[in-house]
């Protein structure tokens, strides 16, 4: 068990089934991950803005492009996956309930995600990534250097904000 996980072994992941369809869990879902963007990108645009809508949570349930994450039973987080090219995976969206950090939620579902990609015959995974936590040379460089993870910088053209 890694330090400050107290929870880690009664995390599930798993992707959607018939009940996580209802609009009561699509609702759940999307302000989870509404409410985790907001306070992560405080501060960092000029104006606050949704990251997803119940819709579009809907549609990466049934395109199977959404890990949930339960513990004892509650949704507590999820990842989005998505194939990018034959041999390369992309997870990104990913969200833990801050009422349940330090559980391993985050770890459980980049350990679901990968296990997902290899089982898509993926070599490479791509972590969609908008802006690190503290900096291009921050938090994030360090967690995924020490993963294993080679970090290349990404940037598209002509993103307005």
């Amino acid at each position: 068990m890694v330090a400050g996980m107290k929870d880690a072994a009664a995390i599930t992941c798993r992707f959607a089934r018939d009940e996580d369809l209802e609009p009561r869990v699509i609702r759940e879902l999307s302000d989870l991950v509404n409410r985790v963007y907001d306070e992560a990108e405080s501060g960092m645009w000029q104006a606050q803005g949704l990251r997803t809508s119940p819709s579009r949570i809907e549609a990466l349930l049934r395109a199977k492009e959404l890990i949930l994450a339960h513990c004892r039973g509650a949704l507590v987080g999820c990842v989005n996956v998505k194939m990018m090219e034959p041999g390369v995976a992309e997870f990104g969206m990913l969200v833990a309930d801050p009422a349940e950090r330090g559980k391993g939620i985050g770890s459980a579902l980049v350990e679901a995600a990968e296990h997902w990609a290899r089982a898509m015959q993926c070599r490479t995974m791509r972590l969609e990534l908008l802006t690190p936590r503290l900096g291009p040379d921050g938090e994030w460089r360090g967690i995924l250097e020490a993963d294993g993870a080679t970090v290349a910088p990404f940037r598209p053209a002509n993103v307005g904000f």
